[in-house]
């Protein structure tokens, strides 16, 4: 997926693997969903977050990332 990643994207971490990483090789964003939700108030709160992250980063030009959660182990 990283070959996608250029500046002005973002990608939206499920983890803590390799944001670092592809902030710094590909000069994109990165957004911590886990420090995300800690720092909204619920569930919903969440996905209005992440909605707006995502209208933001679209509206300037950019594209937005997220690995498919199919691609990890089930545990």
């Amino acid at each position: 997926m990283a070959q996608y990643l250029g500046a002005g994207d973002v990608f939206l971490e499920t983890d803590w693997s390799f944001g670092g990483y592809l902030s710094y090789f590909y000069e994109c964003d990165t957004v911590r969903l886990i420090e995300l939700s800690a720092r909204v108030n619920g569930n919903n709160a969440l996905v209005a977050a992440i909605a707006e992250v995502t209208r933001e980063r679209q509206t300037s030009g950019g594209r937005v990332f997220i690995a498919d959660l199919d691609s990890y182990e089930p545990a």
